[in-house]
């Protein structure tokens, strides 16, 4: 005879044996079919809570699949006919075990098409309003759900708790399934409340219009905000939008009835949960799959939603904590932290201990800190005395350089020897470079160094201004876009401007030929970080082959030569191209006056 230890281990082994031959069970399919889109809250909120029930709330195995009406953005019949065909072909090899709704869209498509579409399977539905028991009914021995309901009664005891001097509510609601259904509801509550507080439901208007509208209400009034997502011109508005625009345009406090308005602009109300809804009508469905009967779970009224409401916007008002009705929940306060825990205190008190005597420390440092601004302020002053010194002295021999020039062309013109004429015009030229040379710094406010390129514009335009009227001379001359603003050092510029000038005044000499305009040009660009090529050409035949800068023979070159010496530059010819010139500026070697 087999002991009872041996008989389970037989029993045991044949549910293995089952599981391995067989399988496991089939996992459930469960349809949610919502009547808006997620990004309105309040089917965000119910469909997290679904979820959240059937995979952490029952060890059912359940596979879901999500479906949205989207009912907000322009739902016609022939939006309705198209979706239901798409849900015939979409879920055609596919059974469902049960169905939840959401909203009455949603229950109302079910009820039209729900046995077509998915046969005489068992729903739940939530969030649905005010619906006609005579149909659900019908429809009761496999359907069962969450009857929502908005407690306007205790939202308005809310409201006249808060405001005393209420005189007028305006109900804000849209035109939609969800909106109607509001309205309704709101004054089918107030009737039989015998209207406590006069009302005004404001009438469909676009987005904008409605905004104008409350920004203007009078005083000793509110707004109620009921279901509002679309327009009287049909525009979508995303429900976050509205209730943050709403809010923050009204001129009065902002009330409502779901939990997704909290802490976005309104001030309270009797909140319905989207949660709480998702996580009955979860419960009801998993009752079902587990063997219930629908018909044997009642249907669901949440009536006894709480009073909520948020801090911040009670301080916006300036309403008195003392107005609100005992077990109001308060949102978006902060904590009182020494209440909660007393070990703070102690530590506050130490704290503040430390901030005293860092404010000593602080108040010290001031005093330093003054004093050494004092002397800073006092070493400025100094410095821009010196600077205006400096650049009066800039001035000056500029001015000087420049009453020399103006002498020397003077001279020009008492002179009838063309030689004379030009040794006057060549060492005049010669000054004007120099010249500008503390123009520039003198402009560009810098006493140590010059833009390479803005020198080298304003002496090639001085120059080619000045030549001969029988034709007309240009002068261009440009950097790489990493080149554009080279600072040269103030004595290093010196010589090279005499050197450019050399180059230029040779150019307009001989670079015409027989052409009426003589082009000039020059090409700045940077080789590496070490070394700026400055590429110089003219549209004459070129200098000949035969005179070389290693070897010169003329004066002019010699005078070349030697400004290049003494600036540290290197002058190479383009065998190729007898009219072009590099000059090579190694940045190293002149750094020791400046900066590049």
């Amino acid at each position: 005879m087999m002991s009872p230890k041996g008989s389970l281990i037989c029993i045991n082994l044949f549910l293995w044996t089952g599981i391995l031959l067989f399988g496991a069970e089939d996992p459930l399919k469960v349809l949610i079919l919502h009547s808006y889109q997620t990004d309105y809250p309040w089917t965000g909120a119910i469909q997290r809570r679904i979820e959240t029930v059937l995979s952490e709330g029952s060890s059912i195995n359940v596979i879901i699949k999500t479906e949205h009406l989207d009912t907000k953005r322009l739902w016609t019949e022939a939006r309705k006919t198209l979706f239901v065909r798409y849900l015939e072909e979409q879920y055609k090899a596919y059974k469902f075990d049960a169905v939840i709704v959401s909203d009455n869209d949603a229950y109302n498509f079910m009820i039209q098409y729900g046995d077509t579409l998915f046969g005489q399977i068992p729903w739940v539905f939530c969030g649905v309003n005010d619906p006609d028991l005579t149909v659900l009914n019908q429809y009761r021995s496999r359907v069962t759900g969450v009857i929502e309901y908005v407690n306007y009664e205790k939202t308005l005891h809310l409201i006249q708790s808060l405001l005393p001097d209420l005189q007028t509510l305006f109900v804000l609601a849209d035109e939609t399934t969800t909106g109607i259904l509001n309205k309704a509801e709101f004054k089918s509550q107030m009737a039989a409340m015998g209207q406590p507080v006069p009302y005004e439901i404001l009438a469909p208007a676009s987005f904008q219009e409605i905004l104008n509208q409350v920004c203007r209400l009078p005083e000793h009034t509110a707004i109620l905000l009921l279901a509002y997502s679309q327009d009287s011109n049909g525009t979508y508005i995303p429900y976050k939008k509205v209730v943050r625009s709403v809010s923050a345009a009204a001129s009065v406090p902002v009330f409502g009835v779901w939990d997704f308005n909290m802490g976005q602009g309104i001030l309270g109300g009797a909140i319905t949960s989207g949660f709480e809804q998702g996580k009955q009508a979860a419960g009801m469905l998993i009752r079902i799959l587990e063997g219930t009967e629908p018909q044997n779970i009642p249907l669901l009224h949440l009536k006894d939603t709480p009073l909520m409401i948020d801090w911040q916007q009670l301080q916006r008002w300036s309403i008195p904590k003392n107005r609100l009705p005992n077990g109001t929940v308060i949102l978006n306060k902060a904590p009182n932290i020494i209440a909660e825990n007393p070990h703070i205190g102690i530590i506050i008190v130490f704290l503040s201990f430390i901030i005293v005597i860092l404010g000593v420390f602080i108040i010290l440092l001031k005093r330093a800190q003054s004093t050494l601004r004092a002397s800073q302020i006092k070493l400025k002053q100094e410095l821009q005395e010196k600077e205006m010194l400096l650049r009066e002295v800039h001035h000056r021999v500029k001015n000087n350089l420049q009453i020399v020039a103006s002498l020397l062309h003077l001279q020009q013109s008492y002179t009838t020897n063309p030689e004379t004429q030009s040794v006057l015009l060549d060492t005049e030229n010669r000054i004007r470079s120099m010249e500008l040379v503390h123009e520039e710094s003198y402009e560009q406010e810098s006493f140590e160094k010059v833009d390479l390129v803005q020198y080298l514009c304003s002496l090639g335009s001085y120059l080619s201004s000045i030549s001969s009227n029988e034709f007309t001379c240009t002068f261009e001359c440009s950097g790489h876009e990493n080149c554009e603003s080279i600072y040269v050092p103030l004595e290093w510029v010196i010589p090279f401007g005499l050197l450019m000038n050399e180059l230029i005044t040779n150019s307009i000499k001989y670079a015409h030929g027989e052409q009426e305009l003589c082009g000039i040009y020059g090409y700045i660009e940077r080789i590496d970080e070490h070394v700026v090529r400055l590429t110089y050409w003219d549209s004459g035949p070129g200098i000949p082959k035969e005179y070389s800068f290693d070897k010169p023979e003329t004066l002019g070159f010699q005078l070349m030569n030697v400004l290049a010496q003494q600036c540290n530059v290197r002058l190479l010819r383009d065998e190729k191209n007898l009219s072009k010139i590099y000059i090579l500026i190694t940045i190293d070697q002149i750094t020791k006056a400046g900066n590049i």
